[in-house]
C-alpha cells in the first residue's frame, strides 16, 4: 500500500504487473474487516477480455 500525501492509504493498481495472485484483495479485507476473505475485500480484481486482469470495483 501506499501513501499518496492524503489521508487514505491505497493500493495502486498497475495491470501490466497483475497475475491475478488476489493479494491485493487479501491485504484489503484483512485491513479493512479484519479478515483476509476475499468476498469482503472492497477491491475486486477479475479476468479482462485481453486475458488479462483489471480492477473492477474499490468501494473505499
Amino acid at each position: 500500500m501506499a501513501n499518496f500525501g492524503g489521508a487514505y492509504n491505497t493500493i495502486a493498481f498497475d495491470a501490466a504487473k497483475c497475475d491475478g495472485c488476489g493479494d491485493c484483495m487479501t491485504a484489503c479485507a484483512t485491513t479493512k474487516v479484519g479478515v483476509g476473505d476475499t468476498a469482503r475485500s472492497r477491491i475486486q480484481i477479475v479476468g479482462s477480455a485481453d486475458d488479462g486482469f483489471e480492477l473492477a470495483l474499490c468501494r473505499q
